[in-house]
């Protein structure tokens, strides 16, 4: 019982490094695309290829109604990152420098 107690703290701290490095490589970028694919695919779960798809195919619909509106790139990327994630609007947006609300309505 005590095994299998500390191989669960040991997991969920793993788990905890992870998301703290994922956090710190976000924070530290301006454009994900400059990441390694390694990194990229880590993070988004998709090669960047398929990405540029998928920003050009859907590029009209999200086009900022205003001047200080995010960027495509930025809502498609903050779409997949939540999807491959399963994450919450929070981290998302804080990832990105993106307010709440804004996160919110972007997926």
């Amino acid at each position: 019982m005590a095994l299998e107690y500390i191989a669960s703290q040991l997991e969920r701290q793993a788990q905890a490094n992870l998301r703290s490095q994922e956090r710190r490589i976000l924070r530290h970028m301006e454009d994900p695309f400059d990441l390694s694919d390694r990194e990229f695919m880590t993070l988004y779960r998709l090669k960047k290829d398929t990405i540029y798809e998928i920003i050009d195919a859907i590029r009209s619909h999200l086009e900022p109604s205003r001047i200080t509106g995010i960027s495509p790139e930025k809502m498609a990327l903050s779409s997949i990152r939540f999807y491959a994630t399963g994450g919450f609007q929070r981290p998302i947006g804080e990832h990105w420098g993106i307010s709440l609300s804004q996160s919110s309505t972007v997926g």
